[in-house]
């Protein structure tokens, strides 16, 4: 899945006239930014669509649309890289110790 999003981002981005902007931050304080094509259209959405990647929140109809459509990582069955983690969390037993390590270094 990652290199075939890589690759279909890649293409997108590379097309000419792409701008990416944003002024927000997310809770790892990583710029989040929205990238459009020459031609207007929004290049993250397009990846969610094409189920190139995931919806955390502003996509949520794209996601759905790639869920339907079994576009992507969506043509087999899926994990959410978040449920995983959260899984084999619960499973440790340094659960706690692992958790106080994550926030030190800003992975939680």
């Amino acid at each position: 899945c990652g290199r075939a999003a890589r690759e279909a981002l890649q293409d997108m981005v590379l097309a000419s006239g792409t701008l990416c902007q944003g002024s927000r931050r997310d809770r790892y304080n990583r710029l989040l930014v929205i990238c459009r094509s020459g031609a207007g259209g929004d290049i993250n959405a397009a990846m969610v669509r094409r189920g190139m990647a995931i919806s955390y929140g502003d996509y949520g109809k794209e996601e759905a649309e790639a869920r339907a459509q079994k576009a992507g990582l969506w043509a087999g069955t899926f994990e959410r890289p978040r449920d995983v983690r959260n899984h084999a969390h619960q499973r440790s037993g340094f659960d706690g110790a692992l958790r106080f390590i994550a926030q030190i270094v800003g992975w939680e």
